[in-house]
């Protein structure tokens, strides 16, 4: 996502077509969308394949295991689910948080500074949509939750959080 004052070259632009990434020009914080490409002229194939690994259970939790061997730079431990590899890397985390934390001098009380604020939107948002986002050490980079009727729904597929947009009310899906 490119939000005004980005700059990027056309050299950097050729290249992100060419390996297929797609690219995002949004306003500032990402409200406004006014530009996007279409990586791989549309294709669907990689989609595809995508969904394959995600719906195979066993395609899936091979896929969970190499992520877990590309972030760690080892094999995950044998016979565990996907639960348990995310049990291990959130406790990994975790502790490269702290030691980070320490390494700087900075206090760090985990979820609790964001949970506070979350708290206090809730309770100021009234009948409003919201939607909180953060940096995090995953695949997407980030990680949010909404607030109100807005008709997105975070969903986490093995760490990868995306967002389902739910029927406007009154609307059934086709």
């Amino acid at each position: 996502m490119l939000e005004p004052g980005t700059r990027v070259s056309h050299a950097a632009i050729k290249l992100a077509a060419q390996v297929g990434t797609l690219l995002i020009w949004v306003g500032e914080a990402g409200v406004r969308l006014y530009s996007s490409g279409q990586p791989g002229g549309a294709r669907s194939d990689k989609l595809l394949y995508q969904a394959q690994l995600a719906l195979d259970p066993n395609l899936r939790l091979k896929v969970a295991r190499k992520m877990f061997q590309l972030r760690f730079g080892e094999a995950a431990p044998e016979r565990r689910s996907i639960e348990q590899l995310r049990g291990i890397e959130g406790a990994r985390v975790r502790k490269t948080y702290q030691l980070q934390a320490k390494q700087y001098r900075v206090t760090w009380n985990g979820r609790k500074v964001r949970e506070m604020i979350w708290n206090q939107i809730e309770k100021l948002a009234a009948d409003g949509n919201v939607v909180m986002s953060w940096a995090t050490n995953s695949e997407s980079g980030f990680d949010f939750i909404t607030y109100g009727n807005n008709r997105r729904e975070p969903v986490d597929l093995d760490g990868l959080r995306l967002v389902r947009f739910l029927p406007p009310k009154g609307n059934s899906p086709a």
